[in-house]
């Protein structure tokens, strides 16, 4: 499977993975042959590509598999609870700290029980979901940090509690400024800013929720040079827990559709992290993300320095820049039978785009 723009789709082609609603049900399953009216409606939620199966790579279909490294069952109960956490907030109700708890030991679980944590999955997403699919991104991300950290059983519930709950006070912020699609004028800026205090209050106020988690929720636009908000710390000023989660959640709004921006492609937001990781944030902490995010991730179709297309099946855990990919044209002609390139070998291939 590849994930290819939905302006690239054509009728009848084949998709290769679910794409979910936040409640759980399928808004269009996999084996789906695309018509006109899936791409509209697809384009008209927010979604600017999907997985297809692409009759280009048949003979070798089977070796490009992309897996989340959470379950989906552990995914869609993530993001249901963030989504049933802040419809509770803005009833008056409290959170249910116990289903949050129980949903961050699934995470936990989820990841520990992976031999090798890399995210190769672009996940797709409505619109309207943003919120909560990123929230749950979020926390995975997060863990999934703490764990190379060695951070023990309570710390990684604490650090995941509040990576899941860091946009709560997102629900006092009226949708139509949270989601303009043109530049936030100041008024509407400060508005935005206000979110982080409301978020400390809300799970501060939480009877069961550890203060580490409000700090979270308070900090994590804080900036490692001070330029953050709401109190413009520094440095170790930020909380360990704040300074994995202000990474976690650029990274994860970077290559995410929104409605005032097109989502950044893995390498680009990659890219992004590094050239700010003296200044936004910690660069330690940015060193160990790096290394369990792919600049391209399996099933990325790209064109080598050599003029051939190719598509990433694999990826060197310790040479992310340099996967292993299979070569299937040549300009115009195409490889038969494809050829399979492992540029951590092949010193003189490199990506030259993404396609």
């Amino acid at each position: 499977m590849v994930l290819v723009d939905l302006d690239k789709i054509n009728e009848g082609q084949i998709i290769a993975r679910n794409i979910y609603l936040s409640d759980g049900r399928v808004l269009l399953g996999a084996g789906v042959p695309f018509q006109k009216k899936y791409i509209k409606r697809l384009k008209h939620l927010g979604i600017s590509s999907a997985y297809i199966i692409d009759e280009r790579f048949k003979l070798f279909q089977d070796l490009i598999k992309v897996e989340d490294i959470i379950s989906d069952a552990t995914r869609l109960e993530s993001i249901q609870v963030t989504k049933e956490c802040m419809d509770n907030i803005v009833r008056g109700q409290n959170i249910d700290d116990r289903k949050v708890m129980k949903t961050i030991n699934h995470i936990i679980d989820d990841l520990l029980s992976q031999k090798e944590i890399l995210v190769n999955l672009s996940d797709i997403r409505t619109f309207d979901d943003y919120t909560f699919a990123h929230s749950s991104n979020v926390a995975v991300l997060s863990i999934m940090v703490g764990l190379r950290l060695g951070l023990n059983q309570l710390e990684l519930r604490n650090l995941g509690i509040g990576a899941l709950l860091h946009d709560v006070g997102k629900t006092h912020i009226p949708i139509e400024v949270l989601n303009k699609p043109g530049k936030l004028d100041e008024e509407e800026f400060n508005l935005i800013q206000n979110h982080s205090t409301y978020g400390f209050e809300i799970i501060r106020e939480t009877k069961d929720l550890n203060l580490l988690a409000a700090h979270v929720a308070y900090q994590h636009h804080e900036r490692y040079n001070g330029t953050g908000y709401p109190r413009k710390l520094q440095g170790e000023e930020i909380s360990l827990f704040a300074r994995i989660v202000a990474i976690a959640d650029v990274y994860d709004a970077l290559v995410a559709d929104r409605p005032y921006r097109k989502r950044m492609l893995p390498h680009e937001a990659f890219e992004f992290l590094m050239a700010y990781s003296y200044t936004h944030f910690d660069h330690d902490l940015i060193k160990i993300f790096l290394q369990h995010i792919p600049p391209y991730p399996v099933g990325t179709m790209v064109r080598l320095n050599n003029g051939e297309k190719a598509v990433v099946i694999k990826q060197n855990a310790k040479i992310l820049l340099r996967p292993v990919v299979i070569a299937f044209e040549r300009g115009d002609l195409a490889l038969c039978p494809p050829e399979e390139r492992d540029l951590a070998k092949f010193y003189t291939l490199m990506i030259e785009e993404v396609l």
